[in-house]
């Protein structure tokens, strides 16, 4: 499972960071988190449905790579995402513990999937409420 996690890293890195500084990063990062969030939900659903096999954990983990690829190559990018991230890490770390101990391992992903719709749901309103460009950046230059 975590070479599966870790292959997109490897495979995709590089290739991500080019192809970000070419597109908008706020999209980018919603797709990408869009796609975790319901990747990571196949796991319960596969579990209640009893078809939950190592197959599909070891593609879920790669997916769920590719996705975080995209996503952290898009958030090194902007410093209030990077100052977010080091302060929610740990305390993700922290309460996935707590989840385990007290719901069992399946809440886990049900609350990893929570979590990422709430990124998604911070996303979109800072999209909609970000500042737009002016100047010459924005096609704005002098007449």
């Amino acid at each position: 499972m975590g070479a599966a996690r870790y292959a997109p890293y490897l495979l995709l890195n590089a290739l991500a960071g080019v192809l970000i500084d070419r597109w908008d990063r706020r999209p980018v990062m919603i797709v990408a988190d869009l796609g975790r969030c319901a990747v990571l939900a196949t796991v319960p659903i596969a579990y209640a449905l009893g078809g939950l096999t190592v197959a599909h954990l070891a593609l879920v983990a790669f997916l769920e790579g590719v996705g975080h690829v995209f996503s952290a190559v898009s958030h090194l990018s902007n410093s209030a995402f990077r100052t977010l991230s080091f302060g929610a890490e740990p305390l993700g770390l922290a309460l996935g513990g707590t989840l385990i101990a007290a719901a069992g391992s399946r809440a886990v992903f049900w609350g990893a999937a929570a979590g990422l719709a709430l990124v998604l749901l911070g996303g979109a309103w800072a999209w909609r409420n970000a500042p737009t460009a002016r100047g010459p950046a924005a096609g704005q230059g002098p007449r």
